[in-house]
């Protein structure tokens, strides 16, 4: 079986699977090795999650909590095939394991539902207890991949009072209601129906509202956003526009979106972009929250000495927006916020600094302006997770290290 490079090889990881596989009548060949799809490589987790049946009994117990989805799945017939023809047949005719079809197709299951990725390699990693975490659009905690020493850690992001359940965001939070709970029915079978789902406003982010095609001061919100064919109405008349025309605008904001991002971006291209979507969307739709963190992105690439007066006030305002904007769906100390607190703190003592040179404000303001700035920072470092673990694993492996998120 060739393996992913000479580290890989000599490495631990496939010491069980090997033990089956060199014992199959018939060698295994891959003909291009390039070929990180191929059929043959889909049995290998499967198989690996299968064995520590006898391996790690304490571990394996944990997965007969998680969900398989096994119904929803055999409704994906060319997938079930698939999965039947790759995995389970080769699995139970060429190794002779002591597993049913049944048995397989669970495993594959349990991966494909509670797996998530894991490293920059389009790994996958499972954590049984992590799994068993339910989703929340407005999540009040977040998590934490330690890749070298295969971690995970929940850490909460907003106060959590006793008693109240704690919930992550399976998908990313900033995208609107309709494209959230299709991500979501597609990798984990199920719908939202949490506040945030429920309001057409969205916690008044307005990150799915579009701009009135027929009125100057409209906006088009969706009428019942737990219905999948709820038309979207305008907030002064009873203008009312489909979800196909949704559909249809939005994948048409998106092609051009990434059309321009993949041919190398300036800020003023994203700027142009941001002119064309205000003709169409809300200032807060996603499209555009998510092309004005691509603008102080772009702005942070730029060496200092050249960003000007007029750019470092158009990063605060970007930023102020995204903390103001983005913080009704992801409040308290995201991730996220770290780097925009960072870029707004930048931005706010570089103005105090060229007001107070061109002696615009008076050194008391610019003390004031720089103490503000460095509570930014500080605020910041609260985003960002350090956490100390010390404690005896099942295995009796002591673990007494600090992991700081990057």
């Amino acid at each position: 079986m060739p393996m992913c490079d000479a580290a890989c090889q000599v490495g631990s990881t496939h010491y069980n699977e090997c033990q089956i596989l060199r014992t199959l009548k018939e060698k295994l060949s891959v003909k291009n090795f390039e070929d990180k799809e191929s059929p043959i490589y889909q049995c290998i987790t499967p198989l690996r999650l299968l064995m520590k049946k006898n391996t790690h009994p304490k571990w394996f117990r944990r997965l007969t909590f998680l969900m398989d989805h096994r119904e929803a799945r055999e409704q994906e017939e060319n997938m079930w095939d698939q999965h039947q023809k790759n995995v389970v047949d080769f699995l139970l005719k060429s190794c002779n394991l002591n597993f049913t079809r049944e048995d397989i197709m669970w495993a594959i299951g349990i991966l494909k539902t509670n797996s998530i990725m894991f490293g920059e390699t389009n790994g996958r990693a499972l954590f049984p207890m992590f799994s068993l975490i339910n989703h929340s659009c407005a999540a009040n905690a977040k998590h934490t991949l330690y890749i070298k020493n295969r971690r995970i850690a929940v850490q909460a992001q907003t106060d959590i009072k006793q008693g109240e359940e704690i919930v992550i965001n399976y998908v990313t939070f900033i995208l609107g209601t309709m494209m959230r709970n299709s991500k979501l029915q597609k990798n984990w079978y199920f719908k939202c129906s949490c506040q945030r789902c429920s309001d057409p406003t969205e916690l008044g982010s307005h990150l799915s509202s579009l701009r009135c095609p027929k009125c100057d001061n409209g906006y088009l919100t969706q009428v019942s956003p737990l219905d999948p064919e709820s038309p979207w109405k305008c907030s002064i008349h009873s203008f009312l526009y489909t979800k196909e025309n949704v559909d249809n605008l939005i994948a048409d904001l998106k092609k051009h979106l990434f059309s321009v991002g993949s041919g190398g971006t300036s800020t003023k291209q994203m700027e142009d972009v941001l002119a064309m979507f205000s003709e169409f969307l809300h200032p807060n739709h996603h499209l555009m929250m998510i092309t004005k963190r691509n603008i102080i992105s772009l702005y942070s690439q730029v060496p200092l000495k050249s960003v000007k007066k007029s750019d470092f006030l158009r990063i605060k305002e970007l930023c102020e927006e995204s903390i103001e904007v983005l913080g009704k769906v992801d409040p308290g100390y995201p991730l996220w916020k770290a780097e925009t607190l960072k870029d707004l703190s930048t931005s706010m003592m570089n103005l105090a600094r060229t007001d107070f040179e061109a002696g615009e404000i008076s050194r008391p303001e610019f003390l004031s302006q720089v103490k503000k700035s460095m509570k930014m920072v500080e605020e910041a470092s609260n985003c960002k997770s350090c956490i100390k673990v010390a404690r005896k694993m099942e295995d009796g492996e002591n673990i007494s290290e600090e992991y700081v998120t990057s």
